[in-house]
């Protein structure tokens, strides 16, 4: 997970430099890029959240047995996903606002 939200800083930065020599295509590309990886932390930080796995053992627990909910809450925010970035992407949700969006998108229910 912390490589991943260093990546995003740096894609982000990238994205701003391109704005500013006005190289607006590679900065729409680096924009979705970073918005594919945005949600794919987030649908890892919903699956660890809801399966009730501790921050300190992120981003992925190492004896995969010893987290067994994990799996169960698999099964129902993967088919999400796809659902949740079209909503995502047709909102043209910012970082921060699609963060939320997406974690609303793939709460389950009563968890």
């Amino acid at each position: 997970m912390r490589a991943g939200e260093a990546v995003m800083v740096e894609l982000s930065r990238l994205a701003n430099r391109a704005i500013r020599y006005h190289q607006l295509a590679l900065a729409l590309e680096l924009e979705r890029a970073a918005d594919r990886l945005s949600d794919e932390l987030d649908e890892e930080e919903a699956v660890n959240d809801q399966a009730g796995v501790p921050y300190s053992v992120y981003p992925c627990p190492v004896p995969a047995a010893a987290y067994p909910p994990r799996a169960v809450v698999l099964r129902f925010i993967e088919p999400r996903m796809p659902s949740c970035r079209r909503k995502a992407d047709a909102a043209r949700a910012s970082f921060d606002a699609r963060r939320t969006l997406m974690q609303q998108c793939l709460r389950v229910p009563g968890s």
